[in-house]
């Protein structure tokens, strides 16, 4: 593991939601019966799910989440380096939802954008390779916000 020692700090999390809540028997219903969707509810602890309307973008949601860390964990649009979006829903195949975030966020032109394109390990990968983006940067320490 390439990372094993780098001493990388997470500074700030945010997410964001659906106010849509939809129960899971209810959205599953006639995908299996009530007695698998109750096992499934069971063992996974998922009761319902947060679900975005047709018109909502990834995009819209990572936008809501950053610009909550941007006004209430103080962090300046001008120190970012790097934008990584992550996500099994990009909002297109092209261009790079990266690039419609560091637009709508009214970020720097010159910062590194991309995405990856993957399902539910996304945030582990995701720290894996900013974390390595940031080590061969910096030559070491870094912070992942």
């Amino acid at each position: 593991m390439i990372i094993k020692s780098t001493p990388i700090k997470i500074e700030g999390v945010a997410a964001t939601i659906s106010q849509n809540i939809v129960p899971v028997e209810e959205y599953c219903e006639g995908l299996a019966s009530p007695k698998k969707l109750r096992r499934i509810i069971k063992e996974t602890g998922f009761e319902s799910l947060s679900i975005s309307d047709n018109e909502t973008c990834t995009s819209d949601m990572c936008f809501q989440a950053a610009e909550n860390l941007f006004n209430n964990g103080g962090f300046n649009k001008d120190d970012i380096k790097s934008l990584i979006f992550i996500s099994q829903t990009p909002d297109y195949s092209l261009p790079a939802t990266a690039y419609i975030l560091q637009d709508k966020l009214k970020l720097n032109k010159n910062l590194v954008a991309f995405d990856i394109s993957i399902g539910c390990q996304g945030f582990v990968y995701g720290l894996y390779v900013a974390a390595g983006m940031l080590t061969s940067i910096s030559g070491g320490g870094a912070t992942i916000s």
